[in-house]
């Protein structure tokens, strides 16, 4: 009698084992499936995202359906958006065939930089699109300058074709991204032609100078009517000195005022991982961690710059970094650099944080602005056996995985014992 209890004993053991395991099993393979989803965040799995962009000339509406207009004006360009789900990004403007020589996607294989916003194909930099995502609906996210667009394109050697003018590419930084081609109808460069007219006027110096002798042959010979008719072309000739000061006024304003024109480039950088190394998106190793940056300010133009006015802006917070390189001059060419340390400034584990320093500079009572934008990534915890991972799969995930495989191997393996004492019983 005690041994038949204590098989009855060990059955219900272990089959009441065997379904507890099964029961945990189910429980640990929802989060398990909760850590392989993809984040929502905007780090690099990118977003559900619904969102659109597309480009008009300034003063267009935002247009129904959110149409993309292929043709435009040679008027400043709206970058439109709606429904984004990040608050700001970056993006480009590439010279694109037939006009340009741009190829492939920003940042992907087999990219071609032919960059005419906000830099050159010589020297590229990034521009920064914001969305008021509180307001919602079509935004005007950036505006394109059309004179600086179309003056970067001919410095890249772009110049317009099919009597349709320049051809573009968008290459717009969202995850996921968007890339849309438009053509730009501006007339290309100009100068050309007024060289050749100033080289025309060139030679009437030389045949004014060849009369000048003639004149003083004929002083002798006067008496001859046909010698003293030679003297009188030479006044004529003489007065061809007019055309001379037209070489000095074509020497060169027709292309100056494109030159004088301040432009500028402003790359930042960050070193979160803190291996001394500063790129523009690196990963901190925990939410909080203080960031070091880099902001490094070129004069790309062909006159001196001074610096007027920067700020920095993260999460809706303006900070004054750089406040000592306000009122310093640039010469052509030349660069400044400023380095700072923002404190907890890591976002969240499996979240990024975009960082934007603008740049304001004036030349001659003309003001530009220029930005550059730096992301910071956080690494996703580890979270321990039941800790929720917001980034991708990770040491987590793998382990909540195995353990659901070990319940339910186990919670089996229960089973089948119970199954096997009850036969004994049986027998």
């Amino acid at each position: 009698m005690l041994r038949a209890t204590n098989r009855r004993w060990k059955t219900w053991a272990a089959t009441g084992a065997g379904a507890l395991c099964l029961a945990l099993s189910l429980p640990m393979a929802v989060l398990a499936a909760g850590q392989v989803a993809p984040a929502s965040s905007s780090s690099g799995s990118g977003n559900p995202n619904h969102e659109d962009v597309w480009v008009d000339n300034v003063g267009q509406p935002a247009g129904p359906g959110h149409e993309m207009d292929p043709h435009l004006a040679c008027q400043d360009i709206n970058l439109w958006g709606v429904t984004m789900a990040d608050a700001t990004g970056q993006f480009t403007i590439d010279g694109w065939p037939p006009s340009g020589s741009g190829s492939g996607d920003l940042n992907q294989p087999g990219y071609k930089e032919d960059q005419a916003w906000p830099g050159t194909k010589a020297n590229p930099a990034l521009a920064t699109w914001n969305y008021n995502q509180s307001l919602g609906g079509d935004q005007v996210m950036a505006v394109i300058k059309v004179k600086t667009l179309i003056a970067d394109a001919i410095a890249n050697g772009d110049s317009p074709v099919n009597g349709e003018g320049f051809h573009f590419k968008l290459q717009f930084l969202q995850d996921p991204q968007k890339h849309k081609t438009f053509w730009v109808n501006c007339p290309g460069p100009t100068p050309s032609p007024s060289p050749s007219s100033s080289s025309s006027p060139s030679p009437s110096p030389s045949s004014s100078s060849s009369p000048s002798p003639s004149p003083s042959t004929s002083s002798s010979p006067s008496p001859s009517p046909s010698s003293s008719s030679s003297p009188s072309p030479s006044p004529s000739s003489s007065s061809s000195p007019s055309p001379s000061p037209s070489p000095s006024s074509s020497s060169s304003p027709s292309p100056s005022p494109s030159s004088n024109q301040p432009t500028l480039t402003v790359v930042k950088s960050n070193d979160a991982d803190g291996d001394g190394t500063y790129q523009q998106t690196e990963e901190a190793p925990s939410p909080g961690a203080s960031v070091p940056f880099k902001v490094v300010i070129t004069n790309t133009s062909q006159v001196i710059e001074t610096i007027t006015a920067i700020t920095d802006s993260y999460s809706g917070t303006t900070a004054n970094e750089c406040q000592s390189l306000v009122g310093t001059q640039l010469d052509p060419g030349n660069s400044v650099t400023c380095s700072f340390t923002i404190s907890d400034y890591a976002p969240a584990a499996g979240t990024s944080l975009i960082d934007t320093v603008t740049v304001t500079v004036s030349s001659d009572g003309t003001s530009v602005q220029a930005a550059g934008t730096s992301t910071v990534t956080t690494a996703s915890s580890g979270g321990g056996v039941l800790g929720a991972s917001t980034g991708t799969p990770g040491t987590g995930a793998g382990l909540e995985i195995g353990l659901t495989a070990a319940l339910i191997l186990l919670g089996l393996t229960l089973l089948g014992l119970g199954r096997w004492e009850r036969r004994r019983a049986i027998g």
